[in-house]
């Protein structure tokens, strides 16, 4: 990301967004920063090298920072970025639902192997298949056709597009000419990253969240676009076209970072965006449309990273980093084993007979601890700490028996006669049952 943008902050905001909670080290935090700083530079001097003066930035804008500002009804303009932000972050949910379900097929029509063995044919077939459709799909739209994500996005960014008819389709008009280039670019997107080949996804999303908020930028009658950027007391109809056109990029730089955000849940796409940008008011647009797109993004679906792990069944690490889950007692997330009857911890020589005679053909017994907090909520729960085998139990009656002992005692210290083992098996780890589910996985760790 730092080598893409050439803006170290935001690729060590993404990495500590989107891999830190779940594998955080002192040598990966650190190797972070040095690593965003030299992706950066890299780039920089390679760059400069190349062109002999300067570098084109792959993520850019033609907007000065003084054009396309709302003048008037800043209050209303901001409610307004909230309702992108929270549009957007739905329907970022609901693509990260689309691609996992296309994913889970993709997955299933790869795994089968072929005639060859080594020879994932299907694989081949796949990624073939997606890039001939994209050539047929986008070769009407002089949008689409032949642009690269970068140039692409830094058109959606430009102050001209509003006003230029170079990219639109005359039977179709400049809304529909952006409904079907996001309707496609969907389509495309979505089969891209489902096939068994690595992809980036941010890139793609800020694509279709520009080409929405282009599109609905179209919806939006000209006098309100015009009534915002007007000085006090000036006519709205003398607003330069120039100034809408500023305005229009501004909504869609807003809609990108909203909806890559609501897709990824990874704030530092706003964060990156207004560092290569630099247009010093787009702070607050930025912020709350990136923030509200995942707040309702949220309600829908996992980010999309958090959806692989999922599918390879590393679910727990999701909902520990995505959840209120990992706030919780553990003790109330786990499921209680009750298949055998337990032992308590102290058992004296007529418990220790009573249980072998319940269970003739029982030949595990678990050992559980009873806890004052847990019998509020569960009377009959414990914690586990061991387990004997029926030969160790018998073994505990008979030197209880022996040595004639009638109270009870402590059945986990309790050894074998002749050498130091314990005659109980004790569990590797034992907690107490307030501890939160993310103690235990630090614990684990």
């Amino acid at each position: 990301m730092s080598a893409f943008s050439t803006r170290p902050l935001g690729g060590v905001l993404l990495s500590l967004e989107l891999m830190l909670p779940q594998i955080y080290t002192f040598q990966v935090y650190w190797g972070c920063f040095v690593a965003a700083f030299c992706g950066a530079v890299s780039t920089y001097l390679l760059k400069t090298w190349a062109s002999g003066a300067g570098y084109a930035q792959l993520l850019d804008s033609d907007v000065s920072p003084n054009e396309g500002m709302v003048r008037n009804y800043p209050l209303g303009c901001a409610v307004f970025c909230l309702v992108i932000g929270a549009v957007f972050g739905l329907l970022g949910g609901a693509f990260n639902l689309m691609h996992d379900r296309l994913a889970r097929l993709s997955s299933k029509f790869c795994s089968v192997r072929g005639p060859v063995r080594g020879f994932r044919w299907r694989d081949l077939a796949m990624v073939m298949a997606v890039a001939a459709l994209n050539s047929g799909l986008t070769w009407p739209l002089a949008l689409l056709h032949g642009q690269q994500q970068p140039a692409l996005l830094n058109a959606l960014f430009s102050k001209g597009f509003h006003g230029s008819a170079s990219w639109v389709n005359e039977p179709l008009g400049p809304f529909l000419t952006l409904l079907a280039a996001t309707l496609i670019k969907l389509l495309l997107t979505l089969l891209a990253l489902s096939c068994p080949t690595p992809t980036g996804v941010i890139a793609p999303t800020m694509v279709l969240g520009a080409l929405m908020a282009r599109a609905l930028v179209y919806l939006l009658p000209k006098v309100w676009l015009a009534t915002v950027l007007a000085a006090p007391g000036e006519d709205p109809n003398a607003v330069p076209e120039e100034a809408i056109g500023a305005l229009a990029a501004r909504l869609a730089i807003v809609g990108s970072a909203a909806f890559a955000c609501g897709v990824s849940r990874a704030f530092g796409v706003a964060i990156t965006t207004f560092e290569v940008l630099s247009l010093d008011s787009m702070v607050l647009p930025l912020s709350l449309s990136s923030l509200a797109a995942i707040f309702t993004a949220n309600l829908i679906a996992l980010p999309f990273f958090d959806l692989g792990l999922v599918r390879k069944g590393w679910g727990c690490i999701s909902e520990l980093t995505c959840t209120s889950k990992a706030e919780e007692p553990a003790f109330e997330l786990m499921e209680a084993y009750t298949e055998f009857p337990s032992l308590e911890e102290r058992i004296s020589c007529r418990g220790a007979s009573e249980a072998l005679a319940l269970k003739p053909q029982q030949f595990s017994f678990p050992v559980v601890r009873r806890d004052a907090h847990l019998q509020k909520l569960h009377p009959h729960h414990g914690i586990l700490l061991g387990a004997v085998t029926r030969q160790a139990l018998e073994e505990v009656r008979r030197q209880l028996e022996e040595k004639q002992i009638d109270e009870e005692v402590d059945l986990m210290q309790m050894r074998w006669p002749g050498d130091n083992h314990l005659l109980a098996d004790p569990v590797p780890l034992s907690v107490d049952p307030l501890a939160t589910a993310q103690e235990l996985y630090v614990m684990l760790k």
